[in-house]
């Protein structure tokens, strides 16, 4: 259970930076996000979550 904490923990924190950052270039440079650049900004901070996840176990063992 500790690690789906620490899964959902990392993977909130990753997108909140990274929508934030995005936020930033929206408001800042006008840039307009497609579908496919939304599916992207979901799928990055899933894939450090489950990195990050995989890291920590194998630092405790």
């Amino acid at each position: 259970m500790q690690k789906l904490g620490d899964l959902f923990r990392n993977f909130f924190l990753a997108t909140g930076v990274l929508w934030f950052l995005c936020g930033l270039s929206i408001i800042i440079f006008n840039f307009h996000f497609e579908t496919k650049e939304i599916v992207i900004s979901l799928v990055l901070p899933l894939s450090y979550a489950i990195v990050r996840m995989f890291d920590a176990s194998g630092r405790s063992a």
